[in-house]
């Protein structure tokens, strides 16, 4: 077999393993973002009262165009998600393939560095949260894909790794401005640093945003976003990647991974110190939404490549029982995180199946038995519930619902002009959800539940069976499992005549 082809199917047997480990699932997480972009351009009538809080995520991206494009061509989105998924997971492993053979001579210590990535894609880079790769199809996935495919062209001098930068830049342009600084300075020595670095007040400038109030609070909110909130650990998650580069480096002979490991440590620490600044400056406060310590996520995954090139060098080497000895406990407590995380569902979503989990039920149920311009009510921190799994209501149920506490937060906090409109909607859900906690809730008539309805421009609510069972007497409740239903909100006794004068 020639090498190309070896190579070829090792990867594809390290993608399909690592896919199997880390799982698949549909709309959870940040395809409450995505997913719905996408349905909407497949069909435009969908999300009619909510659109705005994903589509201003997406419209500076071509992903769900894309992703959108091709569902229409193949006539399944399910199965364009599924195979994206692997796609990006098998690119992410071959950037890090080529990138291993410049910096490790051994073929042992190249592929021990390429499955250790493998092994430990759902995990965090630290306090940031995000992980390696998604188990779902993701844009920033793909983003890291590029990056990692052109890292080699910029470590030989190749000018085209601009262009790959580039092309890369509509699938996820915050990702990739991480990654092509990263780039940048494997390239070129960083010249001017300190008028490069006065230039950041001129860069907030550029942000169209108005910092109100209800900016601030949603900013607040985001822990994440601010470095000096983060935890011990979580700066040990930072430290401890941090010097085992800084010893790499520090190891002859090694004059190509010495220089990729000492340009990332100088780019890392820049990143690390421009989120110091921007969060502690209040001038430069716009800039907090380019979140730069993000930059940990590229040195995480060379930390990682790395690690197990090392281990694959002086230790593992030929030796089958030595790798079942690093990769097997690895790849089992990776494989129980990932159950415990979605412990109420399957651990592989296959296009087509029912779903296992009864948030999604119900999400599948109303999306078939509910008309496309429904609005549901649900508890605000819905994604967060014992059982639902992080699970969007709008990527499955392709309705609108009230907003939610999690990720419409995470939009407002980083589009300024929504956070006004999301702190006053999310008056209507955080009241429901005081009002249902009451042990015995007033009762409201058909005239009241139809003033709510009119005002907020809900229909429906879906919460836990447990809450809404003490309505069932107010409401029609139509679908119901064993932790969550369905209810109607009644329309009022005599309706308003909007037809008149």
């Amino acid at each position: 077999m020639r090498p190309a082809a070896r190579d070829a199917l090792f990867l594809l047997m390290l993608t399909g393993g690592a896919v199997l480990l880390h799982g698949y699932h549909v709309g959870v997480q940040d395809q409450e973002i995505y997913l719905p972009a996408i349905k909407r351009l497949l069909n435009p009538a969908l999300y009619p009262h909510d659109a705005e809080f994903f589509v201003s995520q997406t419209d500076w991206m071509l992903f769900d165009e894309i992703v959108a494009a091709a569902a229409r061509g193949t006539g399944s989105l399910e199965w364009v998600l599924l195979v994206g998924q692997v796609l990006t997971v098998f690119l992410v492993l071959l950037g890090c393939l080529r990138l291993a053979r410049m910096c490790f001579a051994e073929p042992a210590a190249q592929w021990a560095g390429v499955a250790m990535v493998a092994a430990m894609l759902t995990l965090p880079a630290t306090g940031t949260l995000i992980p390696l790769v998604d188990n779902y199809f993701h844009p920033r996935g793909l983003a890291t894909a590029a990056i990692l495919l052109v890292w080699p062209a910029a470590l030989a001098g190749r000018w085209w790794w601009l262009l790959g930068v580039v092309a890369a830049a509509p699938f996820h342009p915050m990702m990739v401005f991480i990654g092509g600084f990263h780039l940048a300075l494997q390239r070129w020595r960083p010249p001017r640093l300190a008028v490069a670095l006065s230039a950041l007040p001129l860069l907030a400038m550029t942000f169209p945003v108005s910092a109100s109030d209800a900016w601030h609070a949603v900013l607040e909110s985001r822990r994440h976003l601010f470095p000096l909130r983060w935890t011990w650990y979580e700066w040990i998650g930072v430290v401890v990647p941090l010097l085992f580069l800084w010893w790499m480096w520090r190891k002859p002979p090694a004059p190509v991974r010495g220089h990729v490991v000492s340009r990332l440590l100088l780019s890392t620490g820049l990143g690390i110190a421009a989120a110091f600044v921007v969060t502690t400056t209040p001038v430069l406060e716009v800039l907090i939404v380019t979140q730069p310590m993000r930059v940990l996520h590229l040195a995480y995954i060379i930390f990682f490549l790395f690690l197990g090139g090392w281990l694959g060098q002086v230790w593992l080497r030929r030796h089958p029982i030595r790798w079942a000895a690093v990769f097997v406990p690895v790849c089992a407590v990776m494989f129980y995180v990932q159950a415990r995380t979605f412990e109420g569902s399957g651990h592989f979503d296959w296009p087509g199946a029912a779903p296992r989990n009864p948030w999604v039920q119900a999400f599948v149920w109303a999306r078939e038995n509910t008309p496309v311009d429904a609005k549901f009510v649900l508890p605000f921190d819905h994604m967060r519930r014992p059982g639902e799994d992080f699970y969007g209501f709008r990527a499955w149920a392709e309705r609108s619902r009230t907003l939610d506490n999690v990720k419409d937060r995470a939009v407002a906090a980083l589009s300024p002009a929504l956070a006004g409109k999301w702190s006053w909607e999310l008056q209507f859900p955080l009241t429901w959800d005081q009002f249902k906690m009451q042990p015995q809730p007033y009762q409201l008539d058909r005239e009241e539940w139809g003033l709510i309805r009119e005002a907020w421009m809900v229909s429906w609510i879906l919460d836990e069976r447990a809450v809404l069972i003490k309505f069932v007497p107010q409401f029609s409740c139509p679908y119901e499992n064993d932790v969550v239903m369905v209810c109607r909100i009644p329309e009022p006794v005599n309706p308003p005549d909007n037809n008149k004068p």
